[in-house]
């Protein structure tokens, strides 16, 4: 598994064949804007719903932007009959690596109280208003606490349900905005990292041949807020779809969602040899009543390219290929212009931060 995009996205390389007929069901309930009601750091939204059926899969992840334009991502999942997970880091400047595990679903521990797996040697946690996950590879090591400084939040009822009436996917924001504390050790040698984050998990019930072929989104944090945004395009065979998710937090407590809103994007890059292109500047436009959030975003560097078809063996890599002939994803580090306006208050706000461009079509 090379680089963050290699987890849910490389079971998600199998495109299906057939079209179904029927109507989607997305985050209803959903009101977007600022939200009014009190929220709280909520253990439920952390908590495993463990369903039935070889379709199902429960995915932790964790998206980290850091000092010196360093990203990692950390991806912690069970299924029926195993459970997997991968460390990722990548960064302006810095050779990327990656460390991956899989182990029996028995090897899983499940605290009986609050939140808490452990999956063998590594283990998250909700402790309070910390999050704490340790990662212990044979060369790496990682201690990363998370300060939550935003509540849990969920769309609508958090459900996607899919036109086939037996696809859906229940996704909770347990974590939306964090400050990040990195001790990281490979081989010896040790670092200490610091900056912000978030985390997701997805409770997805859908075949791996039927998993999301083009998705965008952009992980932007600093001090005073955080934003994440989450935009994808569903496989074909369920027929034309858009989901989104966007979440703006800040120092002041506010919280802005929407699931509609307008991401654009030009200035394309074709990559040589690889029948593949990725744009290089992308604009974000989310509107409810009078409040807002507007963003420009530009491209700066690509810190990873891969083809997640790399990570597949060699029979279902071949498949893969005879069905779609693009698996990359590009990961980037990117710079900001963030514009606000939330209860009359405009604010304006440069920085830099990550984001991913998926794709898996000719």
């Amino acid at each position: 598994m090379k680089g963050c995009s290699a987890g849910v996205v490389i079971i998600s390389a199998l495109i299906g064949l057939a079209v179904v007929a029927g109507e989607w069901r997305i985050f209803q309930g959903q009101k977007n804007g600022l939200v009014k009601e009190k929220l709280f750091t909520d253990v439920e939204a952390f908590r495993s719903k463990p369903l039935s059926g070889s379709n199902w899969a429960n995915v932790w992840y964790h998206e980290m932007n850091l000092s010196g334009g360093t990203v990692i991502c950390v991806s912690m999942g069970i299924t029926e009959k195993e459970a997997n997970g991968y460390l990722a880091v990548e960064g302006v400047g810095r050779e990327s690596f990656s460390e991956t595990f899989v182990i029996n679903i028995k090897d899983v521990a499940i605290d009986p109280e609050g939140f808490g797996l452990r999956f063998g040697p590594h283990r998250i946690k909700l402790d309070g208003e910390n999050y704490l996950i340790s990662l212990n590879f044979e060369n790496t090591r990682a201690e990363i606490r998370y300060h939550i400084l935003a509540p849990s939040y969920n769309f609508g009822d958090s459900t996607v349900i899919f036109p086939d009436g037996k696809s859906y996917v229940i996704y909770n924001l347990p974590i939306p905005w964090a400050e990040v504390r990195v001790d990281l050790e490979r081989y010896g040698k040790k670092e200490r990292l610091s900056g912000w984050g978030s985390m997701n998990q997805d409770n997805a019930m859908l075949s791996a041949f039927k998993g999301n072929p083009r998705w965008r989104a952009f992980w932007f944090y600093d001090k005073e807020f955080g934003l994440d945004v989450v935009d994808f395009n569903p496989n074909d065979s369920f027929g034309d779809a858009l989901v989104q998710r966007l979440v703006f937090a800040d120092e002041k407590g506010r919280l802005f969602t929407s699931t509609n809103y307008e991401l654009t994007w030009d200035d394309w890059v074709e990559v040589p040899d690889k029948n593949f292109r990725y744009p290089r500047h992308y604009k974000i436009l989310a509107e409810a009543g009078e409040d807002k959030v507007e963003a420009e975003i530009k491209l700066e560097k690509v810190v990873l390219a891969t083809d997640l078809f790399s990570n597949l063996s060699g029979v279902v890599s071949f498949i893969a290929r005879h069905i779609t002939k693009n698996g990359w994803t590009y990961d980037f580090w990117c710079s900001y212009t963030l514009t606000t306006t939330l209860d009359g208050e405009t604010d304006v706000r440069k920085g830099s931060g990550a984001g991913r461009w998926v794709a898996l079509e000719e």
